[in-house]
């Protein structure tokens, strides 16, 4: 009777530490992939908020042209030559549709002139080269589960070369980025040259440097 007392204790012992075993494995396996998970949608979020190709290739082509500018200034004036503005209306019209944007989209958001566009290209694409921090703090109300961007980044270097505020909610969208930058130029001084305005936000962003 003692013998099987003894048995039955033995077995029960053995089975718990085999289910102490067991559950730490899940437990660990669970862990490790939570942590996977965090990882591939952080790594997914990555692939979506980089800079489409186009955006790089306007950002290079916006540097490019504001240092023959400089170069070709004798009075240190900072204005774009009708190639420079057709150039660079061109390049921003194509970031813009790599983002799904169309011509008519940009006309109806309030672009009427090249310079517009020009204006309008250089936000957006500034806007895009901040990702918000967070992307998995994210409610679907704030994105519609697309990418988010963190304008207040450029906010300082908006009131330094427009003299603007602007004042940031939330995470961005690339609508609601288009809409920001939509803004900004409608309340700009039109007794300011575009170039020289460009020039200081692109400075101030670290673009020249």
């Amino acid at each position: 009777m003692k013998k099987r007392k003894v048995t039955r204790k033995i077995q029960f012992c053995m089975g718990l530490a085999f289910a102490v075993v067991i559950a730490s494995f899940f437990f660990a396996c669970s862990n490790e992939s939570d942590a996977l998970d965090l990882q591939l949608i952080e790594m997914q979020y990555d692939q979506k908020a980089s800079l489409t190709e186009e955006t790089v290739v306007f950002k290079s082509d916006m540097i490019s042209v504001l240092q023959q500018v400089k170069t070709r200034s004798l009075d240190n004036r900072t204005s774009f030559s009708e190639d420079d503005r057709m150039h660079l209306k061109e390049s921003g019209i194509k970031m813009f549709l790599s983002y799904g944007f169309t011509e008519d989209d940009l006309k109806d958001a309030g672009a009427k002139t090249d310079e517009d566009i020009i204006v309008m290209a250089t936000i957006f694409a500034a806007i895009m080269e901040h990702p918000a921090d967070l992307p998995r703090m994210m409610t679907k109300s704030e994105s519609g589960g697309e990418p988010c961007y963190d304008g207040n980044k450029i906010a300082d270097c908006i009131l330094q070369a427009t003299g603007i505020q602007t004042v940031v909610t939330g995470c961005l969208t690339k609508v609601a980025a288009l809409g920001l930058a939509t803004k900004i130029i409608t309340k700009l001084n039109p007794y300011v040259g575009v170039a020289a305005l460009i020039a200081d936000f692109v400075s101030c962003m670290g673009w020249l440097s």
